[in-house]
């Protein structure tokens, strides 16, 4: 029921006018709704070995090794416990999503669309991956304003949280004339 009045809301904000004064609604749902999804899923489990091993070193043969830029943000922010570093994760995935979600003349549609697509697969189930992809939402912009490097940086930088991000590097090839 939590989802279906989460995305009945984005949609009504989209579609009854409310364009960009929705985003700050739909940021704080989003936020609200991911927060609390956390953990769910099955990939939570590794997360949370891996955060065992790196914050209180409880490590077992089926730890899973993730990159170091996620390694990295779990060892600063894992002080704060398993919820509580899920949590600016989350804030920075709104945050990304929010900030490109600016850019469109109905940022409460493109909140409901991102969302429709990626909600449980990258938001909830996937978390390394959702902080790729909310790099590349910021990236997006620099590619249109034609700064490759400040694009390449950040998927350099999304690739340090999962490596398969650097498949967006293929999207500065149209660019180049």
């Amino acid at each position: 029921m939590i989802y279906f009045t989460y995305f009945s809301l984005l949609l009504f904000l989209s579609v009854y006018g409310f364009k960009q004064q929705g985003r700050l609604l739909a940021a704080s749902a989003t936020f609200l709704v991911f927060i609390f999804s956390y953990p769910s899923g099955g990939d939570w489990i590794g997360y949370f070995l891996n955060y065992n091993c790196l914050i209180n070193s409880i490590c077992t043969i089926n730890t899973p090794t993730f990159e170091p830029g996620f390694n990295g943000f779990v060892l600063l922010f894992g002080n704060l416990g398993f919820l509580g570093y899920n949590a600016i994760i989350v804030a920075f995935n709104v945050y990304a999503i929010s900030r490109f979600s600016k850019l469109f003349e109905n940022s409460s549609f493109i909140f409901f669309s991102l969302l429709s697509f990626f909600f449980w697969v990258i938001y909830v189930e996937a978390i390394r991956q959702s902080i790729a992809i909310s790099l590349l939402l910021i990236a997006i912009p620099y590619l249109f304003k034609h700064q490759r490097v400040k694009f390449a940086l950040l998927i350099i930088l999304a690739t340090l949280f999962h490596t398969t991000a650097i498949i967006a590097l293929l999207f500065v090839i149209p660019t180049i004339s």
